[in-house]
């Protein structure tokens, strides 16, 4: 088990819950920030926002939510960081497509060559980070590769092209897409400024559930 996982486990949501009061009559607004690859993960959190007498808002700025969401390993663990649970980072065609990788090695050759057109994130992204270290591993991508802002935007540009790669989060794969490849698993992780308290520790704990 990696520093991180022990560092961040969710079960220390359950101490924090414990210590929070009732749920309130009037909602809190708790601020959000997500990550690209975490976004979906929103979903999580709009859906457990009733239950904890939360209104969810998005911050245009890490610096201005009460919690930012993330995916793999930060560039920094922080004293109140905790993990809500895991994402397949993966490689995905076209769902027509007759590419199928075998390994490692496979997807390091495909994605620095100029055999298929290959669609990227910044790679100060959190899924780019890990993709980068867990697939390149030093090797470097085609700089031919195609910059994508967003999962939708890469969805939709690999829904269009059959000769076209990239790299998703499981969660982000959509119907006219395949998986051809898994990068593997990476953590989806919560950083606050200070301790989860009230209506933020109890969305916290539902979203891990």
């Amino acid at each position: 088990m990696s520093v991180v996982r022990r560092a961040v486990w969710a079960g220390m949501f359950l101490a924090l819950a414990a210590c929070s009061p009732l749920q309130p009559e009037t909602p809190t607004p708790v601020v959000l920030y997500a990550s690209s690859a975490a976004s979906p993960w929103l979903e999580s959190a709009y859906a457990c926002a009733p239950q904890v007498g939360a209104i969810i808002r998005l911050a245009q700025s890490p610096a201005d939510a009460d919690a930012r969401l993330m995916v793999g390993t930060p560039l920094a663990v922080t004293p109140f960081l905790y993990m809500l649970g895991e994402e397949e980072i993966v490689i995905v065609a076209h769902a027509g497509s007759n590419l199928s990788l075998a390994d490692v090695e496979q997807a390091q050759a495909l994605f620095a060559g100029d055999e298929k057109t290959v669609w990227v994130f910044d790679h100060a992204e959190d899924v780019m980070r890990f993709f980068v270290a867990g697939v390149m591993r030093g090797r470097p991508i085609t700089p031919l590769a195609r910059l994508a802002t967003s999962p939708q935007e890469m969805a939709q540009a690999l829904s269009a092209d059959k000769k076209a790669v990239g790299v998703l989060g499981r969660r982000s794969v959509g119907e006219n897409l395949q998986v051809v490849f898994s990068a593997g698993f990476a953590p989806v992780l919560v950083e606050t400024t200070s301790q989860p308290e009230g209506v933020l520790a109890l969305l916290l704990k539902c979203m891990a559930e």
